[in-house]
């Protein structure tokens, strides 16, 4: 990603010149010097002193340069004016556009790692990104099982098990006992037969 600097010219309360959150033609992202600045730097350290991967490297950047950008917009074109009220907005806008809300977790922790940088360098006077909630991506529960199909389960495993081999039985054993118990899978693992842990033996 390039980077086109514009020149400071009476603007917004913060100074900085104007830009255009859409980028330029030639694909490049428009900030002001500063954010420019600290952009390239931020490259840097992320490169360089953290040994991060060129595809997150590319991620983080793309992030923060959108936050920068956008922050200009507001009236916040230099990044030791960044505030979690700019950020929060950012964000707002990120999801009023229709941004996943992995992708919304995602450019919240680029936001923090980069405010987190600003505020060690001495860009930002505290870390406005410590009072940045982060969106949890969506969790789908995972799907049940109907009676029917219990029923039929554990027809299964007695059927596999009648022919007495330890295997099928253990099977068998495992399948009763988490219908009827709902123990975890965990727990079940660790289950003690040997009589060692009685408070994992009295599932049994």
């Amino acid at each position: 990603m390039r980077v086109a600097v514009l020149d400071d010219a009476p603007g917004p309360p913060h100074g900085g010149g104007v830009l255009s959150a859409a980028g330029t033609q030639d694909g490049t992202t428009s900030l002001p010097a500063a954010g420019a600045g600290a952009l390239a730097d931020f490259r840097v350290h992320l490169e360089a002193e953290r040994d991060l991967s060129a595809h997150t490297v590319r991620a983080y950047v793309g992030d923060v340069s959108d936050l920068l950008s956008h922050a200009a917009t507001v009236g916040c074109a230099d990044p030791g004016g960044l505030d979690v009220r700019v950020l929060r907005s950012w964000l707002g806008a990120q999801a009023g556009a229709g941004a996943a809300r992995s992708s919304l977790a995602r450019r919240a922790a680029s936001a923090k790692v980069f405010t987190a940088w600003c505020h060690t360098r001495g860009t930002l006077a505290s870390d406005p990104g410590l009072l940045l909630g982060s969106a949890r991506p969506h969790r789908t529960l995972p799907g049940i099982l109907r009676p029917g199909q219990a029923e039929a389960l554990m027809e299964l495993g007695a059927a596999a098990a009648g022919d007495g081999a330890p295997a099928a039985l253990r099977d068998s054993a495992v399948l009763e006992l988490l219908y009827a118990s709902a123990v975890r899978v965990g727990e079940l693992v660790g289950l003690d037969v040997e009589g060692n842990k009685p408070a994992h033996n009295a599932l049994l």
